[in-house]
């Protein structure tokens, strides 16, 4: 699958399907490319208690670009062991948080971004907003979708 253009969006489109995180597989040939690429601003990646997710879905977007192709096979199993504290409800809304922030960065990165950008001073009142239309409150759920949305808006006041 290549990376495609929608002419009617005017901008890039990321894949249905795409190798990502901890099953990810890529041919060094492709990922050679993707490191000599001197003039790509490497995204932030996990690392301490950063939880930005960027790392795996920008080597997708520049490989497509670069034109090489991606596939996703779900017959392939993956044992993945991580700590059972990454389970946790506090966890998965800072993960959740984290992602959609860098979600928004990436996409914009490679010209697939759909969302326009928000002032930042409207961050908090988007994410006040959102704990109502979320009802935060309610459970762990939706207090991790709420973080969501949190990330989300401050993803898009970074891109000026």
């Amino acid at each position: 699958m290549r990376v495609l253009f929608d002419a009617a969006t005017g901008r890039n489109e990321y894949p249905r399907c795409a190798p990502i995180g901890a099953g990810m597989a890529i041919r060094r040939a492709a990922l050679a490319s993707w490191l000599a690429d001197a003039s790509a601003a490497r995204l932030p990646d996990r690392r301490g208690r950063e939880l930005s997710s960027s790392g795996d879905n920008d080597i997708v977007l520049a490989i497509l670009r670069a034109g090489w192709g991606v596939g996703y096979f779900p017959a392939l199993a993956l044992t993945h062991l991580i700590p059972a504290g990454r389970v946790q409800p506090d966890y998965l809304a800072r993960l959740n948080r984290g992602i959609a922030r860098s979600w928004v960065q990436v996409l914009h990165r490679h010209d697939a971004n759909p969302w326009p950008p928000v002032a930042p001073w409207t961050v908090p009142l988007r994410q006040m907003k959102a704990w109502f239309a979320y009802r935060a409150w309610s459970g762990p759920v939706a207090r991790i979708r709420w973080q969501g949305a949190c990330g989300h808006f401050e993803g898009l006041a970074t891109l000026r």
